[in-house]
């Protein structure tokens, strides 16, 4: 790299052995930057993308790259999607995500429009190829937990503000990620209120990154028992209170 130009300084503070990005496949999968274009570039018209959330930023920023005039249709005010829950839970990684993609999208040329809904008469003015439609995912839950004798609810329900636990009931927050998201989640009600909560995980380690969420982090104890675990082998792993 310093022979050829493309770095004056090269430095190295530790091998890593094992490298992947859930924003970036690339990254881990080198060989998918030499896939050929996901659609011909011959005669190639406008794709149009509905939705600027994670799915439809990346279709957008993958063809644009290859070539192809592209327009992104958001309903919303801004990119990103649902990833506004998750700005909610983690905002440090969140944000870094949100500011690469818009700068991607502007570098590549893609044209994004927001508050704008992809209806016929919008797609029509567009006079597009192709349409490329991403609207957006929901949550699920494992079917062990669908069919529980308690109140369950997803995180988006709970960071949109849909649901609020009652002040008087226990709450168990199940972590099968061990991110931060879980522990920030798992942090805001025993924060805020006096109910009991309990993080459940089927991992060995719970909160990666959580001092970009708080400042100090709550004093976990390993292997506490909760009945919430009893509901399906593989939260007993482990779990933190």
């Amino acid at each position: 790299m310093v022979t050829s130009g493309d770095a004056d300084l090269v430095g190295m503070t530790r091998a890593m052995l094992t490298l992947a990005c859930s924003v970036n496949p690339e990254v881990a999968h080198p060989e998918l930057a030499e896939a050929p274009p996901p659609v011909d570039l011959a005669g190639a018209g406008r794709t149009v993308v509905v939705g600027a959330g994670p799915a439809g930023i990346e279709v957008a920023r993958v063809l644009a790259e290859n070539g192809l005039d592209v327009v992104v249709l958001e309903q919303d005010d801004s990119v990103g999607g649902r990833i506004d829950y998750a700005l909610l839970a983690d905002p440090h990684q969140v944000c870094r995500y949100r500011r690469w993609a818009e700068r991607s999208l502007s570098e590549h040329g893609v044209e994004v429009r927001l508050g704008t809904r992809a209806t016929p008469s919008a797609l029509a003015g567009l006079t597009p190829e192709r349409v490329v439609f991403a609207g957006g995912s929901s949550p699920t839950m494992p079917r062990w937990l669908e069919s529980a004798r308690y109140e369950v609810r997803t995180d988006a329900d709970y960071l949109a503000g849909a649901w609020e636990p009652t002040h008087d009931g226990n709450v168990v927050v199940y972590d099968p990620e061990g991110y931060s998201a879980g522990s920030a989640i798992a942090l805001r009600p025993a924060r805020d209120t006096d109910r009991k909560v309990t993080l459940v995980t089927p991992l060995g380690s719970a909160g990666l990154f959580l001092r970009h969420v708080v400042r100090t982090p709550p004093n976990w104890t390993r292997g506490a028992r909760c009945s919430a675990a009893d509901t399906d082998p593989r939260t007993r792993s482990s779990s933190y209170r």
